[in-house]
């Protein structure tokens, strides 16, 4: 599946940046002549193309006339995009196709044209081929979601274009041809990988819990919970993946600034059965972690360390348990934290936040002592972007009596004399 960011309005896909037209090659088949419809380029408007049509024919120019009403004079014909007919359903007017490679003349305006006309009516997935192009709607639509075994998804010929068919092709390759799928997910910041990475594998567990209950049904008193082992912490893993590796930025409030890889591994049946699940491995790779140290104005480190600020002031001391609580405070405490100018996510509660990820670490099953453990790495981490530097006598020397410092000497069990020294020497 390939994703990409409608940006921040309706009309934005006509504000996407344009792509070098190849003169040598025309963009339709059949002469121009006068009536046509034809894409022009906005170049001093807010739009990419604008419709219009032709309206005289020269050796050297085309005379066109666009929708509202503008009169150019064009150089080279050949450069021209054709426009393809409307297309007219009863239940949502003008729309576009579901499968850009079903239209006439496939051009970069035309398949904008599509995809916006497809977005205005809620419908964020349309088919290119066998690639899936979403766009971010920013918003949650009703239905979108629904059963996972509606039959739909399965059809083998003309399945809605759906991030559903996409992982119920792959399930399908899986089981009857036995053969490994991948299911690549990718985009820019604000796509939506993250959401459309939970949709495939709430896919895939809820096709294998309908597996397991058809043979579970067959041994009387036996019932099969997909909610547990292996399974369960796949599905489990997602909040713990984000709190360590999502952070806001301008352009997204849960930005993943890490690349992922998701393997599931499955094993075939005898009698005619659906595979069903062995194991999985998730492994990650690019962390941004300059992140930590640097971040720009208006946006935020990773969500880990807001959670844990926010969790020791507000949660009760059983929530807190697996929480150094008396290392942690007000984000604006922390410059790592307070130098971008904000600390707070609208309609989130870092609180909240901070229980679903230990929820997530239960789930895991990551013990008790090592949650601890890793916390109080995180709180370590903040207060070293406390810790303050001086030059005296031509050396460069640490303040030894902050709170920050002796925190993270505690925190590491490190003498302070020895700290200093690992901060202010370079080893080669």
């Amino acid at each position: 599946m390939k994703a990409q960011s409608p940006g921040t309005s309706s009309r934005s896909l006509v504000r996407q940046k344009t792509l070098t037209l190849p003169g040598s090659k025309p963009f339709g088949t059949t002469p121009l002549e006068p009536g046509t419809l034809v894409w022009v380029q906005d170049k001093d408007g807010d739009q990419v193309w604008l419709k219009a049509e032709v309206l005289s024919i020269d050796e050297n120019y085309v005379k066109v006339r666009t929708d509202e009403g503008e009169d150019r004079t064009l150089a080279g014909a050949d450069k021209l995009p054709r426009c393809n007919a409307d297309t007219w359903n009863a239940a949502d007017g003008l729309t576009g196709v579901s499968d850009l490679s079903s239209l006439t003349h496939l051009h970069e305006p035309e398949v904008l044209q599509a995809l916006q006309l497809r977005f205005d009516v809620d419908k964020i997935y349309t088919f290119c081929g066998p690639i899936l192009i979403a766009l971010n709607p920013f918003k949650s639509i009703d239905g979108l979601y629904g059963k996972v075994s509606d039959a739909c998804y399965k059809e083998a010929l003309h399945p809605p274009p759906h991030i559903y068919s996409i992982a119920s092709r792959a399930f399908q390759g899986l089981s009857d041809d036995k053969k490994s799928q991948v299911v690549l997910i990718s985009g820019e910041s604000g796509a939506g990988k993250t959401e459309t990475t939970k949709h495939v594998l709430k896919f895939l567990t809820e096709q294998l819990q309908d597996n397991q209950q058809r043979r579970s049904s067959m041994v009387v008193g036996k019932a099969v919970s997909i909610h547990s082992g292996t399974e369960k912490k796949v599905l489990s893993s997602n909040p713990l993946l984000e709190a360590f590796g999502n952070a806001c930025t301008t352009r997204n409030n849960n930005s993943s600034r890490f690349g992922k890889f998701i393997e599931l591994q499955f094993e075939t049946q005898k009698g005619g059965h659906r595979p069903s699940f062995q194991c999985a491995a998730i492994d990650t790779y690019l962390l941004e972690k300059v992140r930590i140290t640097g971040i720009d104005q208006q946006e935020r480190s990773y969500h880990i360390f807001y959670q844990a600020c926010a969790a020791a002031t507000s949660l009760t001391p059983e929530e807190l348990s697996v929480l150094p609580a008396e290392y942690f405070g007000a984000p604006e405490d922390f410059a790592y934290l307070s130098k971008s100018g904000r600390t707070q996510l609208d309609q989130v509660d870092d609180a909240d936040e901070f229980l679903l990820t230990r929820h997530s670490m239960d789930a895991m099953e990551i013990p008790a002592a090592e949650q601890l453990e890793i916390m109080r790495i995180v709180a370590a981490v903040l207060h070293i972007g406390n810790i303050c530097f001086f030059e005296a006598g031509g050396k460069v020397d640490v303040e030894g009596s902050s709170s920050s410092y002796q925190a993270v000497c505690k925190i590491l069990g490190i003498a302070p004399q020895v700290l200093a020294r690992a901060l202010t020497h370079r080893l080669i």
